[in-house]
């Protein structure tokens, strides 16, 4: 009897979130409009702050900076003295170094924490971030139960979020950041919107977080759809770590303790509604109506890959299948290193396969950690009875570490059913 081998899997695109360093070129532009009806108008002084600002610190670097403005404190300032009545531009080209360097947490740290003064003002709710609603609190204080590290509170809160809120494009989540308990009820959001519902959740267990606001890179089609480019404007958050610091989460990315080297850090606050710019006139029977800001990200040069820390292996219940039979695939996955690692599994199968339960999962693990993750796969009864195939199954990370095996189908082969309890030959 032939094997029948399906297409091989789609490769995935080149993969930027695993380079040790990215150079690349920022381009920020906008304009502003001076506008009148009185022929007697007249402007003697326009002042625009640009507050989004690439921010210098253990993971970024800017190499080259050319602008008409004057820098300072993470903004430039444009003055124009006397200018026309029409359309003004401003704007920066930077050159910036990111690299892979993240905080690591190395040991276990109390919560509830303790002598947080000098951070207690990244615990204060604000209007999106709307830390006290009593339906935040609860969720948050039901994630946390039971539990005295901090980093497993944090996750928790994190992959919850991630889980239950569906990255949604609308009229609703992009004209405007919604509040947090508005995502919480809705179960929907784009990247700032789970951002402030995280951060929210953290605040409301007295756990300083902030909103950082930025640029990544994508692959999610929707975002391609919707903007037609690969670098978008982009929310994270950043937790207080005591003895460690901020520590980035991503929730859109799923990158829990640590961001990937396309993150641009351009401001770091305590909201999604903080402005990009501020404008500033001296004039009379004069109006300012500004336009958004227009980003663009070119890279300039590309690091080396990093090697994943973390060892993946798979197994499989039985290697051979009847048609239509289930089957059991475990995950196995090992953290070496000293430090806390939160890591993404999905699988993928061919047509043949039918995944039972969710694709994703989501594991914490603790330093030199090992744990494992389960998969229900069923095999289709409606083949072609004159085939054995041959059939790939891959467990990938968010990081594209993977690990494959095949199983090998046979018409009169092993037969499992649910729960996978009984063994029929």
């Amino acid at each position: 009897m032939a094997i029948h081998t399906p297409a091989t899997l789609a490769s995935s695109p080149e993969n930027l979130y695993q380079l040790d360093s990215l150079q690349l070129q920022l381009t920020v532009n906008a304009s502003f409009q001076l506008t009148s009806e009185n022929p007697s108008a007249q402007v003697k002084e326009a002042q625009v702050e640009l507050l989004l600002f690439p921010v210098e610190d253990y993971r970024q670097k800017i190499v080259q900076l050319e602008t008409d403005g004057t820098t300072a404190e993470n903004k430039i300032t444009f003055l124009f003295s006397n200018p026309a009545l029409g359309v003004q531009n401003y704007g920066y080209q930077a050159i910036i170094q990111t690299n892979s360097q993240n905080l690591q947490v190395t040991k276990k740290i109390p919560y509830p924490l303790q002598n947080i003064a000098n951070v207690e003002k990244y615990t204060l709710p604000t209007e999106k971030i709307d830390s006290t609603n009593p339906a935040i609190i609860s969720k948050a204080r039901e994630l946390s139960q039971g539990k005295d590290d901090l980093f497993e509170v944090v996750f928790s809160l994190a992959n919850w979020v991630s889980e239950n809120i569906k990255y949604d494009l609308n009229d609703l989540t992009t004209n405007s950041a919604q509040k947090a308990s508005w995502v919480l009820e809705n179960k929907q959001g784009v990247c700032d919107e789970m951002t402030s519902l995280f951060v929210a959740m953290a605040r409301s267990l007295g756990i300083p977080a902030k909103f950082v606001s930025g640029i990544s890179y994508t692959e999610n089609p929707e975002v391609l759809a919707a903007l037609g480019k690969h670098w978008a404007g982009h929310g994270w958050a950043e937790v207080y770590f005591p003895s460690v610091g901020w520590v980035s989460f991503d929730i859109a990315f799923n990158e829990f303790g640590y961001i990937d080297v396309t993150h641009i850090k351009l401001r770091e606050g305590f909201d999604p509604d903080e402005p990009a710019s501020k404008f500033e006139w001296l004039a009379e029977n004069v109006q300012l109506v500004s336009s958004p800001l227009n980003l663009d990200v070119k890279i300039k040069q590309k690091g080396r890959l990093i090697p994943e820390e973390l060892q993946l292996e798979m197994e499989i219940l039985s290697s051979s299948t009847a048609f239509g039979s289930y089957n059991l695939v475990k995950g196995i996955v090992k953290n070496p290193t000293n430090h806390y690692s939160a890591v993404s599994l999905d699988m993928a199968a061919p047509p043949e396969l039918e995944i039972t339960t969710p694709h994703k999962k989501t594991l914490l693990l603790s330093p030199q950690e090992v744990q494992e993750a389960f998969w229900i796969v069923k095999l289709s009864s409606k083949l072609d009875s004159s085939y054995n195939y041959q059939l790939p199954l891959i467990i990938y990370t968010e990081k594209n570490l993977s690990v494959k095996e095949e199983l090998l189908t046979q018409v009169n082969g092993p037969s499992f059913t649910l729960p996978l309890a009984v063994f029929i030959q």
